[in-house]
Order: C-alpha cells, then structure tokens, then sequence
C-alpha cells in the first residue's frame, strides 16, 4: 500500500465482523468515488456488496429477503380475512372510528357519548363479519338494535335499512325524558 492508500484506509471505519440487522460485514469491498462498499453476508446465507453509509444507517438490512418476508407476512395477515374493501369491513372499521377517532365527524354521537365497540369485535373483523353475516344489501347497514344507545356488540346489533333505523331511533322529546341529552 501506498501512502495515500494509508491514509484512506485510516480514515475508513472498520466494519469486519458486524451486524446490521442480518447483514455481517465480511470485508472492505471497495472505495470508489467517495463511496465505501463492504462485502456482506445476509442471514439467509445471499452474500451482497453493500454502501457503508445504507449499513450504518439502517438503510439496508438484508439482501432483499426481508422485504419479501415482510411483504408476505402483509398478504397472508390480509390475507386471512380478504375482505379490507368489502362493506362489511367498512362498516366494521366505520364503527370503531365513531367510538375511538375524535376527528371522526360523528365522534360526538358515538365516542363521546359513551358508546363503545366490544372486545370481541374491537380488535377482530373475522370475529365481527362471523358474528354479523354479510351484508343483505346495499340498502343496509349496522343498527344498534334494539336499544339506539347501547355498546356495539353480537347480541345487540343487527343489519338494517335506514328505514328500519329510523323507526329504531327515539325522539328528541323521548331523549329528554331519558334523561340522555341535557
């Protein structure tokens, strides 16, 4: 080595035998154009060359079968339900966003009204969509039932049309003599 390789060497921080994440760095690839490049080993055994700055800060942390994995694990979880833009699964999530999201426009009627989503459905649309059936028609959609005021949950709820949750809805003169509005 000459002095200028030397000193490049010195000022470059070794990074044999480190991990990042499942990358261990085996050696020194390369310095080209500012750039250090280390030979890496992943996890899975892929041996890949690799910027030092991606390594250090986390920018690369795998050959690629990370991604992958993480991109499977997403399919099979969505996968097991297959119905994140079905109606029922809207309603499932529009229900708990009127209970738990304060920007939810209706919050205040829901949320702040003390009206909450069971543990069963909370965290579960299986459980709910199990529960509830499909959705009869695009006419319909839950209803409390048949107590307007009640928490959702299996036995009180149901699929109904506006119509139906209409004649479920109680006055306001029937709210003040509940004693609910004040």
């Amino acid at each position: 080595m000459d002095r200028c390789e030397n000193w490049i060497m010195s000022k470059i921080r070794d990074l044999t035998g480190q991990k990042f994440t499942r990358l261990t760095a085996i050696k020194l690839h390369s310095i080209q154009h500012r750039q250090t490049k280390w030979l890496c080993r992943c996890d899975c055994g892929t041996i890949k060359v690799v910027r030092q700055v991606h390594l250090v800060a986390g920018k690369t942390q795998s050959c690629g079968c990370l991604i992958s994995e993480i991109v499977s694990s997403r399919n099979r979880a969505s996968a097991t339900h297959r119905a994140g833009k079905t109606p029922e699964y809207r309603a499932w999530s529009n229900m708990k966003d009127r209970c738990y999201r304060e920007a939810h426009p209706q919050f205040n009627y829901y949320g702040k009204a003390g009206i909450k989503v069971c543990d069963r459905w909370m965290h579960s649309f299986e459980t709910f969509y199990a529960d509830m059936g499909k959705r009869p028609s695009s006419k319909h959609s839950i209803d409390r039932w048949p107590d307007p005021y009640g928490n959702y949950e299996p036995q009180k709820c149901r699929w109904a049309t506006w119509k139906e949750q209409r004649a479920n809805r109680r006055t306001w003169c029937q709210q003040q003599i509940d004693g609910r509005v004040g």
